[in-house]
């Protein structure tokens, strides 16, 4: 009899263990009355999307679940800090739906954004996750000055044990920005990048993850008025993220 329930609670214990989901997870929401966040450490090369090398220490969200299916965030916004909400319209064991919406705090100039989150599992150890983001900004020190971006992201996680997790993500954006609005015959710049980015999941504890990762820039090509300027590729970041779930 001791030896049975001694072996029920060694099962019992590697099915919780198995079960538990880290921040990085496609599939992870926030839960009612709960908070979490994801803290970035991370050093980009200086030709990474035409930008200068740099630290960055910061977070990309914090986030709390007023209901299981829906919750608020703060994330880093164009102009300024943007809040957000997300609602989970469908949600089953193998397939979920969100809904996302954001805007940034500034009086100024006017940042909004709407997109899609799809996601799901295709077996234990196989998690999966897409998603759509569109994004209007308009600039109030610069008369008719529009930028618009589009952002998709599609992910795949495998699970290797109850602490170990890989995780592979693609990101490709579309930036438009212009000085004459809206029109379709202004001179605009168009900006198109795609990266992918690999990182290693460890569950240090229930409550927190660690990923160091590194992101690799497949290339950026810049146009304006129809012409293509620049071709940039190459650019990497390395850095570390830590989810914490409180």
């Amino acid at each position: 009899m001791n030896k049975i329930i001694a072996a029920s609670a060694i099962v019992l214990a590697t099915a919780t263990a198995a079960n538990a989901m880290t921040v990085f997870d496609p599939t992870f929401r926030t839960k009612a009355g709960k908070f979490n966040t994801i803290v970035d450490i991370s050093y980009a090369s200086g030709d990474f999307l035409a930008t200068d090398g740099n630290f960055r220490l910061g977070t990309d969200d914090l986030t709390y679940g007023i209901t299981d299916n829906f919750n608020v965030f703060i994330q880093e916004g164009r102009t300024r800090p943007a809040v957000g909400v997300n609602w989970q319209m469908v949600n089953d064991k193998k397939f979920g739906l969100d809904l996302i919406a954001t805007a940034d705090l500034n009086k100024e100039d006017l940042s909004a954004a709407v997109g899609v989150s799809a996601y799901g599992t295709i077996s234990k150890d196989w998690q999966w996750g897409v998603s759509g983001m569109f994004r209007y900004t308009s600039f109030d020190d610069f008369d008719d000055s529009v930028e618009l971006r589009t952002s998709l992201m599609a992910q795949a996680m495998y699970k290797i044990d109850s602490k170990w997790s890989l995780l592979g993500q693609f990101n490709y954006q579309i930036d438009r920005e212009s000085e004459d609005g809206l029109s379709l015959g202004d001179k605009a710049w168009w900006i198109y990048s795609k990266n992918l980015t690999f990182g290693v999941v460890y569950a240090w504890k229930p409550n927190v993850a660690v990923m160091p990762y590194i992101t690799s820039e497949l290339d950026t090509n810049v146009y304006y008025d129809g012409s293509k300027i620049a071709s940039i590729d190459g650019g990497w970041i390395v850095g570390a993220r830590f989810g914490i779930q409180f």
